[in-house]
């Protein structure tokens, strides 16, 4: 055999190789397996749609009922501007456990758990920098040791991401909003952290607040991973198409007042039944102003495992 047909054969099996590798992380991506346990239950005071007695509630919806120029989500909208200002001014950085589960096309997925590193964004000119993310998957088993790293305005704007043991073959660079990228996600990696998260629910409040009213309920005492928190609780009693959710939830760190977990439920088929959830993301573990550094979002890092 001449030494370029060895080559060409070596060339050829090398890409065998990795087509069938590439196929069998597909495979596990797109079909991770059924592993439905949930692993927040326990760190959550109220995983479902809390009932609220509002004959006995002093704070409850509208917000005040002898002003009809007020709306049940004024106030809270008006928490949630300040909210944002005072994260946008002193949230540097930080680390945490977050736990989401999400309904895709109807189907509602397997919780996912992962460490999560952010540093957000600065628009303070001559030192703007964008929102950089370090995402290490910790279950399901399926995805386990999956790394993901995406930098605004870096590496051609594609997040870098690599797979866990006999699957870490390479390093794949995708489009954020890409169809390899967003399956199994409902949002894009460029949405996730705290800062979007309040900035959605703003957006969301001032839709919602332009399409009638709601009920909106203020529940104190609650815990999220043992921190102490105040549940915003917003429901809308109509089933309406221009509605995303039936119930919603907010728990916000009392001493920090920081958005830890939001989830929103549907409407049940059977008014007797739960709520189903429609999605749900809770911040568990959070650390604030570590003090993350570029090494933090580089796949080159000795502590990663990006080939």
């Amino acid at each position: 055999m001449s030494r370029s047909t060895q080559f060409r054969w070596l060339r050829y099996s090398a890409c065998a190789v990795m087509l069938v590798a590439m196929g069998f992380l597909i495979v596990r991506t797109f079909f991770p397996g059924n592993e439905s346990h949930s692993s927040v239950a326990t760190e959550i005071s109220s995983a479902q749609p809390v009932v609220v007695d509002r004959s006995k509630q002093a704070e409850q919806s509208p917000a005040s009922a002898g002003d009809p120029t007020q709306h049940p989500l004024d106030a809270v909208l008006s928490m949630a501007h300040d909210m944002l200002q005072d994260m946008r001014a002193n949230l540097q950085d930080y680390t945490a456990i977050l736990v989401k589960r999400e309904r895709i096309r109807g189907t509602l997925g397997d919780e996912t758990k992962m460490l999560l590193k952010v540093r957000n964004p600065i628009q303070t000119p001559g030192n703007e920098r964008g929102l950089s993310v370090y995402v290490k998957f910790l279950e399901p088993s399926s995805t386990a040791g999956r790394e993901v790293i995406w930098v605004d305005g870096a590496n051609d704007g594609k997040l870098i991401s690599h797979e866990a043991g006999l699957k870490n073959i390479a390093r794949f660079k995708l489009a954020p909003d890409g169809m390899l990228a967003m399956f199994g996600n409902k949002y894009p990696i460029t949405e996730i952290g705290l800062l979007r998260m309040v900035e959605k629910l703003i957006e969301k409040g001032n839709q919602d607040r332009e399409l009638g009213t709601c009920l909106v309920d203020k529940v104190e005492g609650e815990q999220i991973g043992g921190r102490p928190c105040q549940l915003v609780q917003v429901t809308h009693t109509d089933k309406r198409p221009e509605f995303d959710f039936h119930i919603a939830q907010i728990f916000i760190d009392s001493e920090r007042r920081i958005p830890l977990r939001y989830a929103a439920f549907l409407w049940p088929e059977n008014p007797a039944a739960p709520a189903p959830l429609e999605e749900e993301y809770t911040y568990l573990d959070l650390q604030t102003n570590v003090g993350l550094t570029d090494k933090d979002f580089d796949a080159d890092n000795p502590e990663y495992g990006f080939p």
